[in-house]
């Protein structure tokens, strides 16, 4: 009898990480994130970029958050929320479509079963 490998086993632990991120990438949705965005400032986007790497979206919405601060005393930071969550939400759904490419991915459910299934 053969033994089959599987052939992720052979990667290094640096490898098998890059590919989680990879993976937890393409699993974000968003509307999850603007809400998330719009509601908690830059806690979730900071668990976001944290759990995926990408801190690109996390640091363009926060400086655009900063930068529309003083303004959030004409409507109690209701509109001027809006920018910040935005800009954030469209750079990481970029990204997170962008992975699902590169994996051949269609939905975030989809990289949710990859994630349970490989590791």
């Amino acid at each position: 009898m053969t033994e089959q490998k599987d052939p992720d086993s052979s990667l290094s632990y640096d490898e098998k990480m890059k590919q989680v991120k990879e993976i937890q990438t393409a699993r974000c949705r968003g509307w999850g994130y603007f809400l998330g965005s719009y509601f908690t400032g830059p806690i979730w986007p900071g668990v976001i970029a944290n759990r995926t790497g990408e801190w690109l979206p996390f640091w363009v919405g926060l400086g655009i958050g900063v930068v529309t601060l003083p303004l959030a005393t004409i409507d109690f930071g209701i509109i001027t929320t809006i920018p910040a969550a935005a800009a954030g939400t469209a750079l990481m759904s970029s990204k997170s479509v962008d992975k699902r490419r590169k994996l051949n991915v269609l939905s975030p459910e989809q990289a949710d079963i990859m994630l349970v299934s490989k590791f």
